[in-house]
């Protein structure tokens, strides 16, 4: 009979590292009957080895260790999710329930004295962080403001007036259809990241000979250029044609609006 006992040895497939932390087992003389034998030493040998190496497993695990701490920043992320973040504070100036300020000044939508006041949420600047595009804002008189959300406040990111409207591709265009006589005036801008005019274009015409048509014999310039009416279609049909259709403007309730 022997009697085994525990030893502390290397395991060469776990490498040097792991020397004198798993216990094997070594025999002596004389396994007490108590025991049941040597059979009885073997079993218990091969169930304390097992356990051993669950314990090791699971205290190396840095997935386990880490599960806590990974949903906690799931969840923080969720909440400072910058684009719920941002429309969450464009809700609340449209509802009257904040104000922004601008020139030195704190404006709402309830100083707004007019009623003909539309809005659109649409991204200007390709960050996936939507802008706040308010147009005819009474207290402004004709301006088109677009906000963007910027360090938990709403800021003025770029002013202009009604006249004009963005673009699908991010760029604005100003539009003036004007009489006595007939003309058009168009401005064509694109803008950087943070709302500043990088590159300006401005194209127009007239009806010189006051026949309510644009023929031959009208005016038509392209930059300041003089130009035909042929070349004012072929430089002007690629600012022209940008649509404008992914922006989705709506009224602001007039509830919301100090009548």
């Amino acid at each position: 009979m022997v009697l085994w006992v525990w030893e502390m040895a290397a395991v060469p497939p776990l490498g040097p590292h792991w020397k004198n932390i798993l216990p094997v087992w070594r025999p002596l003389r004389g396994c007490p009957k108590i025991l049941g034998g040597v059979k009885m030493c073997r079993s218990i040998r091969g169930i304390a080895i097992a356990f051993a190496l669950l314990s090791l497993l699971s205290a190396c695990d840095p997935a386990s260790s880490n599960a806590t701490q990974s949903e906690a920043g799931l969840f923080r992320n969720i909440e400072k999710d910058p684009i719920r973040m941002a429309t969450g504070a464009y809700s609340d100036f449209l509802e009257g329930n904040r104000g922004v300020r601008i020139d030195d000044e704190e404006l709402w939508t309830e100083n707004a004295s007019e009623d003909r006041i539309r809005y659109a949420i649409f991204d200007m600047n390709g960050d996936a962080i939507p802008e706040l595009h308010i147009c005819s804002w009474g207290v402004r008189g004709n301006a088109y403001d677009i906000f963007s959300y910027q360090e938990d406040e709403m800021v003025l990111w770029y002013s202009g007036v009604s006249y004009e409207q963005p673009l699908n591709n991010g760029a604005i265009l100003y539009t003036y259809h004007g009489a006595a006589p007939k003309h058009d005036i168009y401005l064509y801008k694109t803008l950087n990241f943070h709302g500043e005019i990088q590159v300006q274009l401005s194209f127009q015409r007239g009806d010189r000979n006051e026949n309510g048509i644009y023929d031959d014999a009208d005016d038509y310039f392209f930059e300041e250029v003089p130009v035909s009416k042929e070349q004012w279609g072929q430089l002007t049909k690629k600012y022209l044609s940008i649509h404008a259709d992914q922006i989705q403007w709506k009224n602001i309730p007039k509830q919301y609006l100090l009548k």
